[in-house]
């Protein structure tokens, strides 16, 4: 049997809109570290973002500030690779029987 290995993800996100623009923040925490993404978009201008990464291990690297155009494309890019993670999880089940995995009931793996 392979060992179980552990892994833990955190998201967070909050916007605020108010007359004189939109503000947003989110935070992405992983076993490596933590990402803190920040973007403004005063009243009829352009936004802008900036990330800066806590790495676990304590060291600070800022981002810089990207434009909206970069942020989208960073955002796809993103979401591509998501979308192709899951695809490959998706195995057909048909005539397959469902086991419980490495022992959990609420954990289900398919034999033939």
């Amino acid at each position: 049997m392979a060992p179980v290995s552990y892994t833990y993800e955190y998201k967070s996100s909050e916007k605020t809109t108010t007359s004189e623009g939109t503000n947003s923040r989110s935070v992405h925490t992983t076993p490596s570290g933590t990402t803190v993404t920040e973007a403004s978009q005063p009243a009829g201008q352009q936004s802008t973002s900036s990330s800066t990464y806590y790495p676990a291990d304590g060291n600070t690297q800022s981002g810089n500030t990207l434009t909206q155009e970069e942020a989208d494309r960073r955002y796809l890019e993103a979401m591509e690779d998501e979308y192709a993670k899951r695809e490959e999880w998706q195995q057909p089940t048909e005539g397959k029987k469902r086991v419980p995995y490495y022992g959990y009931d609420w954990l289900w793996r398919f034999e033939e």
